[in-house]
Parts: structure tokens; C-alpha cells; sequence
């Protein structure tokens, strides 16, 4: 993006202990924290997504959590098109927070022009969907497309027929539509890379789920089926969601469905940790053991200095 501002974006896989490092640095230097995160935005949906707690939301201004109805679709461009208008309303450095890697290239980097979503190729996909199964359209993508393919997280319905709209009508793959230079960044971006070792990330994706499930996700879930919602809709489709969608169907136990979970979250956590090799330019801070004291002060001190360039 192009203005002035010195930004910091906290980048890492799920549950690396990003959200607890920006609300910590948010406190410290008074800044607004924007959530990159592409289910956080999503109203009803709290335990699911790790949202920030009633604590940190009444501790520090927080953007992009809970404002859209679970019902409504949501993707990287319409996030970049939300980011780039708040910025536009304030002078103010932020944190930006999240998972979604699409989410952190789209403001490092933005998009060039994709086109709009042809109709009938839409009816056609959606037929071919209601035939065939997510599973045939996901392999056909994962042929014309396997960069876009392998970031997903799972079979995202939504995702999957977008990119091959595109494809149908430009003969591209979508990834190609997204800027690549991943070697260098915008002067203005500090990017921060909180690392843990593999083994303390997995036990840590498992004792979160352990703890979601604990706190109610069931039944924040079955709350959501008495709203009206269902696993059909956008919000849905995300990993500590539609996991349950056997369950309900009396066709999966509840340890099988909480495996499922832990499961699927480790894989997207491998292919986040994956995508993140191909930065160059990450700031890489080890807390395998827990945010150390010396571990902030290494970090202000460090974007003290790019401040300064």
C-alpha cells in the first residue's frame, strides 16, 4: 500500500500466540488492532475463532471482529477494500493481526484487477457442484491451480467456485492474479513472525481445541442452528465449524468430530508455515517459551530503528 504510515503486521500459523503478542504491543504503544482473520469478522461465531476476549475488546480498539452476519460472503478483497478505507479515516499507525495468509498478501502487496463473477459460468459450477460433489471441482482447481488449491482451508466452497470463475473466463490461475514478489515488502510494513517450535505448535492447536470445547463451542453451534443459520452459509465453512456438521447428523461421535478439528487445524498450520518460507523479509522472534520481557524489548526496539530508516 502505498502512504506513509509505519505499519506492524503480526504474521504466524494458528495458535503460534500472535493475538496475545499484538494485544501486548497494542497496550504498550497505544494502537488500534485490526484482525487479518477471515472468520473473526463474523458475528456469533466467538469461541470457534479464538476471537479477542470481552477483556482485550475492553482494553484496546479492535477492527474487523464481528461485523458481518454469518450468512454473508467474505474474501480478501472485500477485507483489503475495508483496511484501505480505514486507514483512509485515520492518521494512526495499527497492528494487524491474523492467519489468513490471502488476507496478509492483499495489504502487503494488493491485487491486480480480477474480473467480476461471470453469472453463468456460476449456475454451471454450482450444477456441476450439486453432481459431482466439492471434492471432483476441488481436484479440477488443484489441476489448473494447486498454489491457490493448497492455501485453502479445506473444501471452501466459495473459494473454490471464484477461482475457477476465473480461470473460465481468462484461462489464468487465480494465485496468478495476486502479486508474487514476496522477496521484498512495502518500506512501510514492520512484519512480525512469532515462531515456536513444531511440537510445542501442535500441542498447543490441540489444547486450544481442547479449551474451545470446554468453553461451549457445541453449543455456541447449536445456538447458532437455532438463529437460523446453517452449515451451508459462508461463516460456516471454517475449520472448528463445519467439523460438526456429521455430528449433527448423528453420523459422527463427539471424540471423532473434536479429532477431526485438531486434525484439520494442524494441516492448515503446516500449510501456513509453508507459505510463510517464501517471505524473506519476516522479523523472526522465538516464543516457544512463553513472551518473554526481552523478548518485547527486542521488539520495540527493532521497530524503534525501522522508525527511523
Amino acid at each position: 500500500m502505498g502512504d506513509n504510515k509505519k505499519k506492524i503486521l503480526i504474521v504466524g500459523p494458528t495458535a503460534s500466540g500472535k493475538s496475545e503478542l499484538a494485544h501486548i504491543l497494542g497496550k504498550i504503544m497505544g494502537l488500534t488492532i485490526i484482525s487479518a482473520d477471515s472468520r473473526q469478522c463474523y458475528k456469533y461465531l466467538n469461541i470457534g475463532t479464538a476471537k479477542p476476549t470481552n477483556s482485550y475488546l475492553s482494553e484496546l480498539r479492535y477492527k474487523n471482529i464481528s461485523i458481518l452476519d454469518p450468512k454473508e460472503s467474505e474474501n480478501a478483497k472485500l477485507f483489503l477494500d475495508r483496511f484501505i478505507e480505514w486507514e483512509s479515516q485515520s492518521n494512526e499507525s495499527v497492528i494487524v493481526v491474523g492467519g489468513s495468509t490471502l488476507y496478509q498478501q492483499a495489504i502487503l502487496f494488493g491485487f491486480d484487477v480480477i474480473p467480476e463473477s461471470n453469472e453463468s459460468n456460476l449456475i454451471q459450477l454450482e450444477n456441476e457442484l450439486n453432481e459431482m460433489g466439492i471434492e471432483f471441482l476441488y481436484n479440477r482447481l488443484k489441476q489448473i491451480d494447486s498454489t491457490y488449491a493448497h492455501k485453502m482451508d479445506g473444501y471452501n466452497k466459495q473459494r473454490i467456485l471464484r477461482a475457477l470463475d476465473v480461470f473460465m473466463q481468462t484461462g489464468k490461475p487465480f494465485s496468478s492474479f495476486h502479486t508474487t514478489n514476496v522477496t521484498s515488502k512495502p518500506n512501510n510494513w514492520f512484519v512480525i513472525y512469532p515462531t515456536v517450535s513444531r511440537e510445542v505448535l501442535k500441542e498447543r492447536i490441540n489444547s486450544r481445541i481442547d479449551q474451545m470445547v470446554s468453553n461451549g463451542l457445541l453449543n455456541e453451534i447449536v445456538n447458532l442452528l437455532e438463529k437460523g443459520y446453517s452449515f451451508t452459509d459462508p461463516g460456516f465453512n471454517s475449520i472448528g465449524y463445519k467439523e460438526w456438521e456429521d455430528f449433527f447428523k448423528q453420523s459422527q461421535s463427539l471424540e471423532d468430530t473434536i479429532q477431526r478439528i485438531k486434525t484439520n487445524s494442524w494441516q492448515y498450520a503446516k500449510r501456513q508455515l509453508t507459505w510463510l518460507k517464501r517471505w524473506g523479509f519476516l522479523r523472526t522472534y522465538d516464543i516457544s517459551k512463553g513472551i518473554k520481557d526481552e523478548i518485547i524489548e527486542k521488539i520495540l526496539k527493532d521497530y524503534s530503528a525501522f522508525q527511523s530508516e
